[in-house]
This record gives structure tokens, sequence and C-alpha cells, in this order.
């Protein structure tokens, strides 16, 4: 297997072709048997990171299904040749391990760094982020002690 790219961040407004290149980008990585687990793809919204993840199925599928798609998505990885059954089996691949993909928000993959690394930063063991309805109760109950003193 060959060393993965650098990282690559995308910085671009809406309707701009980020979900493309993000796609683009781990399909290449995928495609040339780098592993899901050393792939992330991160943005700000659940919805967004969803629509990544159906997009990188759906171009996979078309890929394994249609010649164009095929022959596009060739073209866009820069590595033409790849067959239906070399995408078959790239997408058979990705849903069989799918649990190892991480796609996701930023402040997702922030709490997953956190709770994996709760010790070393002084967090109790089963902390958790608080809930709206919690933030504005202790703002709440915050603001009147201020208040009562």
């Amino acid at each position: 297997m060959s060393a993965p790219r650098a990282a690559r961040v995308i910085l671009a407004s809406a309707g701009t072709g980020k979900t493309w290149q993000l796609t683009t980008h781990a399909l290449a990585l995928f495609a040339r048997g780098v592993p899901q687990e050393r792939v992330l793809a991160s943005t700000f919204t659940r919805k967004a990171a969803a629509e990544i993840l159906d997009r990188l199925f759906a171009r996979l599928a078309g890929a394994a299904s249609d010649e164009k798609q095929r022959a596009d998505l060739d073209h866009a990885l820069g590595k033409p040749g790849l067959s239906r059954a070399d995408y078959r089996a790239l997408t058979a691949r990705l849903a069989r391990e799918i649990q190892l993909l991480r796609i996701s928000t930023l402040d997702a993959f922030f709490v997953h760094l956190a709770q994996l690394c709760a010790a070393e930063l002084g967090l109790a063991p089963d902390w958790r982020i608080a809930s709206e309805v919690e933030v504005e109760r202790g703002q709440s109950e915050a603001l009147s002690r201020a208040l009562g003193e």
C-alpha cells in the first residue's frame, strides 16, 4: 500500500463543489487501498456529513453499474481503467466495514477525541456534552444564585 497523500482542507462557500472534492479525494484514497479508518471527512452539519456518505456510495454504485459514470469516476480519480468488478469490490469493502468510515461533524470528531483521552484531560469517565435544555437550566440557576447573593 502506498503512503496516503497529505491532508487536504477544502474551504469554500455552499454550492461550490466541496462534497464532490471530498468524495473524490476519499474515493481515490480507498481505491489505492488506504484503510477507511485512516480517512476523515469532516464538516459542520450532520446533513452535510450524511450527504458526503450518500454521495460516496452513489458514485461507487454508479461506476459499478454504468459505463459513463465509471469513465467519469476513473477520470476524476486519475486512475483510468478500474473495472466494474473493481468498483463493486470497493463498494462491498466500504459497506462491509462502514463502521470504520469517519465521516462526521467537527464537533462529533472532537467529542470522540475527548472521549478517547478523557483521563488525560481530567474528565470524568462518564462525561458528556450538556443538552441545550441542560445548558439553559444551568445558566438560569447560576443567574439566580448570582442575583440571590
